[in-house]
């Protein structure tokens, strides 16, 4: 006998061994035989035991008219279908695993039954969809890893919580490194794990690719943009607040409602903007529609410098304005941090000397540096500059001259200044 095969024996002994107990969250339970309804409801009860959190949202799944179900399927632990009112667990995969795989199915039904906006993907416009999917499956993996938390401090069973431990490591460490002595789940272990989820590379690509580009790819092909309508607008804010919350019912997320605004988090791959840019251009050709263009400025990832852009920077800083100035730029005179190639920095230097030629200018920037703004530089779409306050960056645009950089560059230390100015007005109201 194989190592699968023996592990496959073992589950099929374990699920045996289970007797039927009535469920304390009333879920229709549907199953192959009385061996898999008597799994399920071990399963909803082993949660509904242990984790009030978990209970609450299998309940409200249950009161809105899910069923439960044992489905096999292909390299997945369980599915939402909120469509069909069904959350969907794999019998092939041991009990500990689908612990955690009902509360974040039952998460996903819990989403769409208090979202207020259309949830089908490809109703939003292309930024917001990616907010929409991925707080949608960051706020799901911090909510299971919760319960199954509850359950190990609960019951004293760890076997669920390890389980997570084991396949997402990454989630549940951050998670792990904020709790605290009371033994309860914070916000700030809901937003660690939540954060988490950004962290894990290769699910964030295996979600892009799924959810954006083999659908965008499909559609395409078959010529049918009704599929994939698109324009809905929906703000960070808008989403945390309804999909993001604790045991209470609070937004844990009430300290940043902003965070799916960051730019990290909506970065995109090369490939994912292709996809978008070959979409949104055979839209047009087909239906007149004008192209989303809220992909474009995106950060791009694996977005490197291309070989037209490196030949367009060599050309640059070889030219004889730059010989002219080459000593004066090897240090800027506002010496904020900077990211990006050797070549791409002397360019940085150089349009920031080149805007402190002017005194009043140059308080302006070292304005921004002192507020902790760094300066980088990306292949941006249409935009010549774009503000990250989260991580006070500002993103300047490979792409475009000098002269436009510079005058981006003020433009952007002015309006932090702004933002700072009204700041300092409304605490000084506050006081007084």
């Amino acid at each position: 006998m194989g190592i699968l095969d023996e592990a496959r024996e073992e589950l099929r002994q374990s699920a045996a061994s289970l007797k039927w107990e009535e469920p304390l969250v009333k879920f229709d339970l549907i199953g192959d035989s009385q061996e898999q309804k008597n799994r399920l409801s071990y399963i909803v009860n082993t949660v509904a035991k242990g984790s009030p959190f978990g209970k609450k949202i299998l309940q409200e799944a249950c009161d809105a008219g899910y069923t439960l179900e044992m489905e096999h399927m292909f390299g997945a632990l369980g599915a939402c279908e909120p469509e069909n009112k069904r959350i969907l667990l794999n019998p092939s995969m041991p009990n500990e695993d689908l612990i955690s795989t009902l509360v974040h199915e039952a998460r996903h039904a819990q989403q769409d039954i208090r979202a207020p906006w259309k949830t089908e993907r490809g109703n939003s416009e292309f930024s917001t969809e990616l907010k929409l999917y991925r707080a949608a499956e960051a706020d799901a993996q911090a909510a299971a890893v919760a319960a199954c938390y509850e359950i190990k401090k609960n019951t004293g069973n760890n076997a669920p919580y390890s389980a997570s431990a084991d396949r997402d490591a990454l989630i549940v460490s951050g998670f792990a490194a904020k709790a605290d002595s009371s033994g309860k789940v914070t916000p700030a272990m809901l937003r660690a794990a939540f954060n988490g989820w950004f962290e894990d590379q290769p699910i964030i690509e295996e979600y892009e690719r799924s959810y954006l580009v083999e659908e965008m790819d499909a559609v395409v092909k078959s010529g049918n943009f009704s599929k994939m309508p698109g324009g809905q607008k929906i703000s960070s804010r808008q989403i945390v607040e309804t999909y993001c919350t604790d045991a209470d019912g609070n937004c844990y997320w009430s300290t940043d409602p902003d965070v799916m605004e960051e730019r990290d988090k909506l970065s995109v791959g090369s490939k994912t903007r292709k996809s978008a840019e070959k979409f949104y251009q055979a839209r047009f050709e087909k239906t007149g529609r004008e192209p989303d263009q809220t992909y474009e400025d995106l950060k791009v990832r694996d977005g490197g410098i291309s070989a037209r852009e490196s030949a367009g920077l060599l050309k640059r800083v070889f030219s004889g304005e730059y010989k002219q100035t080459f000593f004066r730029d090897l240090k800027a005179e506002v010496d904020f941090e900077k990211e990006g190639s050797l070549l791409e920095k002397r360019r940085l230097n150089h349009i920031v000397n080149n805007v402190c030629q002017d005194s009043r200018a140059k308080k302006e920037l070292e304005t921004l540096q002192k507020a902790g703004y760094s300066l980088a530089m990306e292949s941006l779409g249409k935009a010549v500059s774009v503000r990250d306050p989260k991580n006070k960056v500002i993103v300047l645009a490979r792409r475009a001259s000098d002269r436009e950089l510079q005058g981006a560059l003020l433009k952007e230390a002015r309006g932090v200044a702004a933002v700072q100015t009204a700041m300092m007005h409304r605490a000084a109201n506050i006081r007084g």
